[in-house]
């Protein structure tokens, strides 16, 4: 699929091509379109996808036994817990799974986060947004086409945009 037949595909699902998307090129040379939350939340919101998570577990990260935390959620109410304790010098590993179901049909994706892989302390919060983000371009057919969103990878955030410095410059200069 060209860029063209992918910005006529995003379009139609309500993204922005101006503010919403930008290209990357990874360290193999592959080119990537990236797509923003705004623009996730509009394809989300144009398919009227409804999440279902699935399950979260967090692990002990690097040199650690394998301790988990399971939290099985059951769509009907109710959860199943495990708790552990995880010192407090140990980094900690989350994962994900997300369903998300709309009229096209329904994909689930796991979604992680670990200190390596995200500056945002949160890792629950980062892992699940990362499935959920891949469950939605999975149900808009676009992320085998290589578009990704960008909260996928901390690479793949929006590169500076230098057209904004001189109106941040202006600005300010009034407030001085």
């Amino acid at each position: 699929m060209d860029i063209q037949e992918l910005r006529s595909i995003l379009t139609r699902l309500g993204v922005d091509m101006k503010d919403d998307t930008w290209m990357i090129k990874t360290g193999r040379g592959k080119t990537l379109l990236i797509v923003s939350r705004t623009g996730i939340d509009k394809i989300e919101k144009t398919l009227a996808i409804q999440f279902e998570y699935k399950f979260v577990s967090e692990s002990a990260y690097v040199g650690m036994e394998t301790q988990i935390e399971t939290i099985k959620c059951n769509p009907a109410g109710g959860t199943y817990r495990e708790v552990i304790t995880i010192p407090a010098n140990s980094g900690v590993n989350v994962t994900v799974c997300i369903r998300g179901t709309c009229s096209k049909g329904w994909s689930e994706a796991i979604g992680s986060a670990n200190p390596d892989t995200t500056e945002f302390k949160f890792f629950a919060d980062t892992a699940a947004t990362r499935a959920k983000h891949k469950v939605t371009l999975k149900l808009a057919e676009l992320y085998q086409h290589n578009v990704k969103s960008e909260d996928e990878a901390s690479e793949f955030k929006r590169p500076a945009r230098k057209d904004f410095a001189p109106a941040i410059d202006e600005a300010l200069k009034k407030i001085k």
